[in-house]
This record gives C-alpha cells, structure tokens and sequence, in this order.
C-alpha cells in the first residue's frame, strides 16, 4: 500500500537570512509554525496507519479512513489509499454497496492505482454483478500484466459466466506467471482438466 509522504518545505528559513524587522517577525511566526506542521504530518501518518492495519476492527478503520478523506489537503494517491481501505473495511463488514462506492472513488483519485479496481472487482462479483467483476479484472491485467492472481480471479469470473475457452486461456496464462497458483492449477481441474 501507498506510504505517506510528508511535504517537505523548502527550507522555510532561507528568506531570514536577510535582517529587516517586518522579516525577522514573520521569521518568528514561521518558526512558531512548523511544529504544527510536523504534528499535522505526523497524524496523516498515524491515521493512513490505522486505516490500513487489517487486524483493526472494521469501524476503527473506517474512521481513520474518513478522517484521511475529509482532508482535501492530502494527496489524491493517499486519500485514495483511504478509500480503498475504508471500502476494505466496509465490506468485511457487510456493507458490500458502500464498499463499491469506495472503491470507485479511489479509482477516480488514483485511475492508475490496480488495488481498487481489483477489490471493486471482489465486491461485484459478490453483487453478482460478474460483467462488471470481470472488466474490473481486465483492467487489473492491463495495469499488471505480470500478476498471476488477476488471470486467476478472471479465469474463476470466465467459468462462472460458462466461458471455459476463456477461463481455461486465464488459468494458463496465470499458471505461465505463477506455476504453483493453486487458484488457477483448481480452476483448470474444475473444468475437467490438469
């Protein structure tokens, strides 16, 4: 997952070399100023860590999720990072619609980010909503052509619909990246194959 990056100031300093009073107050008043900065950034850091830690309860989550979203002066990728677990947590709670439109939120700040268009996926597929599932996936691949599990979740969605031409090329094609996916090596084996 996405990490946070503090902003760095450039050096808030280097306009108080010169000695005029009028700058040497506002010197002052910036000086006063960045520890509010680095506690500022310290609680992003604390709260997208909370909001990521899987083994905290869904509700705690949700909040340092929404505590991250409702601040428009993070950075789309963390706030989308924010999304994306706030969903996460929605849905392991059962709330499988506010979970997607989590997951389409954080697509829409990060469109290059696979996380959320790969749980989106989870989500509609438990929605039954497989056509979408299945979109989510190929746009999954597109992004990370590499990623066995992706081929493997799109071969299951492909034999749930009864492509099985389909189905068996993504079990192959996830078994040619990871040959000891057991996901894929089972998908091929339900369909009478392997």
């Amino acid at each position: 997952m996405t990490s946070p990056r503090a902003a760095q100031p450039a050096s808030p300093y280097s306009a108080c070399r010169t000695r005029g009073a009028v700058l040497l107050a506002a010197c002052s008043l910036l000086g006063a100023a960045i520890p509010a900065l680095s506690t500022s950034a310290n609680e992003i850091a604390q709260a997208l860590a909370r909001c990521q830690d899987e083994d905290r309860a869904a509700e705690l989550r949700a909040r340092a999720c929404t505590f991250l979203i409702g601040n428009k002066s993070i950075e789309d990728d963390i706030r989308a990072e924010a999304f994306l677990n706030r969903g996460a947590a929605q849905q392991d709670a059962g709330d499988t619609d506010a979970a997607i439109a989590d997951f389409t939120d954080a697509i829409r700040l990060n469109p290059g980010y696979p996380a959320p268009y790969a749980h989106r996926a989870d989500a509609y597929q438990e929605r039954g909503r497989l056509d979408l599932a299945l979109a989510d996936l190929t746009t999954v691949i597109g992004l990370l052509p590499d990623d066995a599990d992706s081929y493997a979740d799109r071969g299951d969605i492909h034999a749930l619909l009864g492509n099985r031409e389909r189905a068996i090329a993504d079990f192959t094609a996830a078994l040619k990246r990871d040959p000891r996916n057991e996901q894929a090596r089972e998908g091929l084996r339900a369909l009478g194959l392997r």
